[in-house]
C-alpha cells in the first residue's frame, strides 16, 4: 500500500485509541505519520474514505491453507476425524493442494485477515505462496511416528525453509506425533519461535498416560510395529515438556483446551508465549472447557485463529471473533483487539505488523461507519474494506 495519506473520518491507533478525524502518511508500505490535521506538503497518491474507521488487519493466528481443498469433514469426533483426514490427504493432487492455499487465503482476506500464520506439510511447494496478497509466516510441521518418516519430512522442510522467501519456521506438529528423539532433535536443532498443536483434547492425555484410547487403538492400526515403542509415560503434553527439559519461550500453543493448574503453571513460567484459540474448531469437536478465563488471571496471551477448513464450518476470520465474542460478551473491545492482531505475532518476534502505529507495515483494513456514534465491536463484525481498493478480497 503505497499511498501519500490516507484521510478517514476514525482511526484506531496503537490498538489503544480512536482519534477522529484521521491523516495517515504512509512510504513504501510503512506508516511514517498519524495527525489529524492535513501536512502543508505532500507527495504521492490520497485516498479520502468519508465512511470509514480505519483499523490494522486482522491476524490469523493458526491456520492449515494446504487443507482447503478438502471442505468440512463428516467426522466431529477426534479419532474418525484423523481417519477420514488421513484418507482424504491421499487423494489429494498438488494441483488440489497449490488450489487449496489460494482459495484459502482469498477467503480469509474477504474477512479482512492481512496476516496468516500457517502450517504446511514437508511436501507443500513454497513457491505456493508467492505473491500472496497477505503476509504469510509459514511453520513446517515435523511428524512421524515411524523414525524415517519423521526424518524424512524434518530434512525436507529444512530445503523448504531454505527456498522460502517469506517467513518459515520448522516446528514439531505435536508431542504425540513425532518420535521421542526426533521431538528432542528438533527442539535442540531449531530456534524458537515455535508452533505446536498442545493438550487439544483427552485422547491426548490418555496416549502419554499409557492408557487405552481411541487414539492408541489407531496408532496401532496404523503402525504395529509401535506396540512397544510409546513415548515416555507423562501425565499431559505440558508435563512431557517439563519432564525433558524442554520450554516453549517466544511460541504459539495450539488449542491448548485440556490443561489443569500443574500444567498452566508450567506454562505460565515459559516467557512470551501466546495460546491460541480456535473457536469454530472449538465447536466442531465439541470441546469441553477452554480456560479462557484462567489464562487471563495468568497473564499468559490469546490469540484467535481459524484452524483449517476440515474442521470448521468456513473459512471466515469474522467468524471466529463472533463466535469468541459471543462466548465472552463482557470483553472489552480494547482487550480483545490485541488477540486479533499482534499477541501471536510479537510471541513470534514479529513487530512491525498489527498495529496502526508510526514503524508499523501499513496493512490496513476498514469498516463503514454512518455516524460518529459507533460500536467498535459491532463495527467488525461488518464487511471489510480494504483501503486501496474499498473491497476486500483481491486475487493473484
Amino acid at each position: 500500500m503505497d499511498f501519500g495519506l490516507i484521510i478517514a473520518p476514525h482511526a484506531i491507533i496503537d490498538n489503544k485509541r480512536i482519534i477522529s478525524p484521521a491523516i495517515i502518511e504512509v512510504r513504501d508500505g510503512i506508516i511514517t505519520g498519524i495527525s489529524q490535521t492535513i501536512p502543508k506538503k505532500t507527495t504521492g497518491k490520497t485516498v479520502r474514505l468519508d465512511d470509514v474507521c480505519l483499523m490494522p488487519g486482522f491476524t490469523n493466528a493458526h491456520c492449515h491453507l494446504e487443507l482447503t481443498s478438502l471442505g468440512p469433514l463428516e467426522a466431529h469426533q477426534f479419532v474418525p476425524w484423523l481417519q477420514e483426514i488421513v484418507l482424504a490427504k491421499t487423494e489429494q493432487t498438488l494441483s488440489d493442494k497449490i488450489d487449496g492455499i489460494k482459495n484459502g487465503i482469498e477467503k480469509l482476506t474477504r474477512s479482512g485477515v492481512t496476516t496468516i500464520v500457517d502450517h504446511v506439510s514437508f511436501d507443500t511447494p513454497v513457491s505456493a505462496f508467492a505473491n500472496a496478497p497477505t503476509r504469510i509466516i509459514s511453520f513446517g510441521e515435523v511428524l512421524g511416528l515411524l523414525p524415517e518418516k519423521g526424518q524424512h519430512t524434518y530434512e525436507a522442510l529444512k530445503n523448504s525453509k531454505t527456498a522460502a522467501t517469506h517467513d518459515f519456521h520448522i516446528s514439531p506438529h505435536a508431542i504425540y506425533s513425532v518420535t521421542a528423539a526426533l521431538l528432542q532433535q528438533v527442539f535442540n536443532e531449531e530456534s524458537s519461535p515455535y508452533s505446536i498443536h498442545l493438550a487439544e483434547n483427552a485422547e491426548e492425555r490418555l496416549y502419554l498416560n499409557h492408557q487405552d484410547s481411541l487414539f492408541w487403538d489407531f496408532v496401532l492400526q496404523s503402525y504395529p510395529e509401535l506396540t512397544n515403542r510409546r513415548h515416555d509415560q507423562a501425565r499431559s503434553s505440558v508435563s512431557y515438556l517439563q519432564n525433558h527439559n524442554i520450554s516453549l519461550h517466544d511460541s504459539l500453543l495450539i488449542h491448548a483446551n485440556d490443561v489443569d493448574d500443574q500444567d498452566m503453571t508450567v506454562m505460565q513460567s515459559w516467557q512470551n508465549i501466546c495460546v491460541v484459540h480456535c473457536p469454530g474448531s472449538f465447536d466442531f469437536f465439541g470441546h469441553p472447557h477452554f480456560p479462557f478465563e484462567e489464562y487471563q488471571k495468568l497473564g499468559i496471551k490469546i490469540a484467535l485463529g481459524t484452524d483449517s477448513i476440515t474442521s470448521n464450518t468456513c473459512l471466515d476470520y469474522q467468524h471466529e471473533i463472533r463466535l469468541f465474542t459471543q462466548r465472552y460478551p463482557q470483553l472489552d473491545f480494547f482487550d480483545l483487539l490485541p488477540m486479533l492482531t499482534t499477541n501471536a505475532l510479537e510471541s513470534i518476534g514479529v513487530h512491525d505488523t498489527g498495529k496502526l502505529a508510526i514503524g508499523y507495515r501499513a496493512d490496513l483494513i476498514g469498516f463503514k461507519t454512518t455516524n460518529d456514534c459507533f460500536d467498535p465491536k459491532e463495527l467488525i463484525l461488518q464487511p471489510p474494506i480494504n483501503p486501496a481498493n474499498r473491497a476486500c478480497g483481491s486475487t493473484y
